[in-house]
């Protein structure tokens, strides 16, 4: 774009249209902020339409009662809170906001079931990349002093644990099929479990296994006779 050329993009008219929060965040979304990269006045958008979402959140949250948060959600809001603070001090915004606003979608999809502390921390999260919008929402949430002066997040190391992984079964060396066990799984669980899957049985039916090759929490490979095909 180019003054001379009467395409260059105007922030003082995305501020007008979309407000400061929505351009500053897009900015830091649009890509690592080392990088150049085309203005899309679409991104803007998408990014505004996000910040609405955020607000309608706060508006649906329970008035009188304090429930309890689905256990996969308060993972996921520790897993958020260690991959932002993480990626704020490496400078990848981009990746920070995108991390938010896939905790946002998980609340969307059930607020009644989140506490007000829930959302509170997902504003402090927020509040670097959109310092207006979550300080008008943390007065509205009851507070009497500015979000930017509260202590950032902590993340509960025990809950940032995955308790259960996606492991692929071969044989002889090809994938045929995909069994989530936990975490803490012993070798002797998992060749059991993945004799039993249904994908799995099929091809072992009837030959003989020679070799279980296992690397935990990695692969499961079974090697059978050679006269399989």
């Amino acid at each position: 774009m180019s003054k001379s050329f009467g395409n260059v993009t105007n922030p003082d008219d995305i501020v007008r249209e979309f407000g400061a929060d929505a351009l500053r965040m897009y900015e830091m979304f649009i890509a690592p902020f080392d990088q150049m990269v085309p203005w899309n006045a679409r991104g803007v958008v998408g990014v505004y339409r996000f910040l609405e979402k955020v607000w309608k959140l706060a508006l649906r949250l329970p008035r009188r009662s304090a429930p309890r948060n689905d256990n996969e959600l308060e993972r996921l809001l520790h897993r958020t809170i260690k991959k932002v603070s993480e990626d704020i001090a490496a400078m990848k915004f981009n990746t920070a906001v995108s991390a938010l606003m896939i905790l946002a979608n998980e609340f969307s999809t059930g607020s009644n079931s989140i506490k007000p502390d829930c959302l509170e921390t997902f504003l402090k999260l927020l509040a670097p990349f959109a310092p207006h919008l979550t300080e008008e929402m943390w007065q509205k949430l009851g507070h009497k002093t500015s979000i930017h002066l509260e202590k950032w997040p902590e993340y509960d190391s025990k809950l940032i644990r995955e308790e259960s992984i996606s492991l692929p079964v071969q044989i002889n060396g090809k994938v045929r099929a995909t069994i989530q066990v936990p975490v803490d799984i012993t070798e002797d669980e998992v060749k059991e479990l993945a004799q039993k899957d249904e994908n799995v049985s099929k091809y072992l039916a009837e030959k003989s296994i020679r070799k279980i090759i296992y690397v935990k929490g990695k692969i499961i490979n079974f090697v059978i006779n050679s006269d399989w095909h």
